[in-house]
Formats: C-alpha cells, sequence, structure tokens
C-alpha cells in the first residue's frame, strides 16, 4: 500500500514475487523486504510514512479480515463466482468453471 500511494503497487508486488519464487528462496526476510522500495527509487521518506499511515493500517487490517472469513489461509488463494478452488489442477478449476456456467445456463433457460 505504501508503494501504491506512489503508483508502483505492482512493481513492489512483482519484485517480491521475483523474491519469492527464485528457487533458493522460501522467504521474503525484513532485510530483504527493506531493499525493495530502494530498487525501485520510490521516495523513501513518503514510503516510511505510509507505512505508518493509521488509514493504511486499517485497509489492510480489513482485507486481513475478508480473507480469514472468506477461507483464505494464504497466497494465492483462487475463487471462482465467490466459491474457493480446493482442486487447484488446471481440471479442477475448469470443473469449477463449467459447473458455475452450468448454473448460469440453467437460470437463463427458465
Amino acid at each position: 500500500m505504501a508503494a501504491h500511494e506512489q503508483g508502483r503497487f505492482w512493481d513492489f508486488h512483482d519484485k517480491i514475487f521475483s523474491y519469492i519464487t527464485s528457487p533458493s528462496k522460501k522467504k521474503l526476510n525484513n532485510d530483504e523486504l527493506g531493499l525493495i522500495p530502494l530498487a525501485l527509487g520510490l521516495k523513501l521518506t513518503r514510503y516510511t510514512k505510509s507505512l505508518k499511515n493509521p488509514a493504511i493500517k486499517n485497509i489492510i487490517k480489513r482485507d486481513m479480515q475478508e480473507g480469514r472469513i472468506a477461507g483464505v489461509t494464504g497466497t494465492p488463494a483462487l475463487f471462482v463466482n465467490g466459491r474457493k478452488v480446493k482442486q487447484r489442477s488446471p481440471q479442477g478449476i475448469q470443473k469449477m468453471i463449467d459447473q458455475e456456467l452450468q448454473k448460469l445456463r440453467s437460470k437463463t433457460a427458465r
């Protein structure tokens, strides 16, 4: 959210995922996380101030609560039409999509 305030949300997002998806990484530690704003050339004073902003903290807290209520236990989480995908294979996802399309077709056929 602090990077978003400088128009760099997706850049920050992509940088985090480049760290955690590299073959040698499992977790992103605080030192590495602290390097991302530098690597992106963010205005550090503004970034640091944003990190402490109560409004941003409330947005994150709300999002976390909504995730828990929806049954999200980690990321990425995938939903099809509001239903959490349990079989995350391409076939499992396609099956859920097909089920939702069938429901839609049934409703419009009435």
